[in-house]
């Protein structure tokens, strides 16, 4: 199957690396083409090491880290707004 859709996957976490580290690994492992995925964490202010689990495991992924605990909904709005792929029509 060819796939033409690129994708950016938004994922705002608060001290929760375990269960991070097995989505991106469970993402990372599907089938989908992963040059057409984009993966975002925002990560809201952990303090479990979080962020730097993901730097060190998954150099690959982008990861924002807010200094200051916003909670999800302005997690995914940022992370939204780092998004590379501008669809335009």
């Amino acid at each position: 199957m060819k796939i033409n859709s690129s994708v950016s996957i938004v994922i705002p976490t608060h001290n929760r690396k375990e269960k991070l580290v097995r989505l991106l690994n469970s993402i990372k492992a599907s089938e989908y083409p992963q040059e057409k995925i984009e993966v975002i964490v925002v990560d809201d202010a952990s303090t479990d090491g979080t962020f730097e689990i993901v730097r060190r495991l998954l150099p690959g992924i982008k990861i924002l880290r807010n200094e200051k605990e916003k909670f999800p909904s302005a997690c995914r709005n940022l992370g939204i707004k780092k998004a590379v792929e501008i669809i335009s029509f």
